[in-house]
């Protein structure tokens, strides 16, 4: 299938963006433990910068007891029995994935 030169540049812009922004979030990944050591450190929960605000947050990992561990285990098989009986149902949503080539 030949595309339109136009639909070939939305598409070409498309995956010059979705790289630049792997490249950031590789750079931001390197510099997440610096900032949460200064803002730790420095008992900085929130600061002004540039055009937004940086602050420190947190989530809660939950452990569970073996008799709940298990009773989920019990429930994910239960839903996959559904699926593979057809009686579960599911929704399908489709968006564009763009991969780098490896050099």
């Amino acid at each position: 299938m030949k595309l339109s030169q136009e639909k070939t540049d939305i598409l070409n812009k498309y995956a010059s963006i979705k790289t630049d922004i792997k490249s950031l979030e590789a750079t931001a990944d390197e510099l997440k433990g610096q900032v949460l050591e200064i803002m730790q450190n420095e008992d900085v929960q929130e600061i002004e910068l540039l055009s937004g605000k940086l602050t420190l947050s947190s989530r809660r990992s939950w452990k569970y007891t073996l008799p709940v561990q298990e009773k989920e285990k019990e429930l994910k098989e239960l839903k996959k029995n559904e699926e593979m009986l057809g009686i579960a149902q599911y929704s399908e949503l489709f968006y564009p994935v763009y991969s780098v080539n490896k050099e």
